[in-house]
C-alpha cells in the first residue's frame, strides 16, 4: 500500500500487517493510514505547501521512521484507529522506531 505519483492509493481489503510486538492491525487501520498521506497532500496543495510536503515525505527525513510524514501518519492516524478498534491496547504504539 501506498501512494503514488499517479495520486492513487492501492489496497488488499483482506491483508492485515503484523508488528513485532504479534499485534496485527487490520486492513481498515491500514487504509486509513494511506488516507491519512492522502489528506496531508491534499492540505499541503490547498495551503501551497507541496515543497514542504515533499520534503517531509523524503527518505530520511525522521531517523525513526524514515520520513516525517510517515512519523505523523503513525503516531496520530493509525494509533488512534488501531486503539479505537482494539487492535493495540492504550499503552502500545504500532511502530517501535
Amino acid at each position: 500500500m501506498r501512494i503514488m505519483q499517479t495520486e492513487s492509493c492501492s489496497w488488499n481489503p483482506t491483508m492485515g500487517l503484523g508488528l513485532d510486538d504479534g499485534a496485527i492491525l487490520s486492513p481498515t487501520t491500514a487504509l486509513n493510514h494511506e488516507f491519512a498521506h492522502a489528506l496531508t497532500y491534499d492540505a499541503a496543495v490547498k495551503e501551497g505547501k507541496l515543497k514542504e510536503w515533499y520534503a517531509d515525505c523524503a527518505e530520511g527525513s525522521d531517523p525513526d521512521y524514515g520520513s516525517k510524514n510517515e512519523k505523523w501518519v503513525i503516531t496520530r492516524t493509525e494509533q488512534k484507529t488501531a486503539k479505537a478498534l482494539g487492535e493495540i491496547s492504550e499503552k502500545n504504539t504500532t511502530v517501535h522506531p
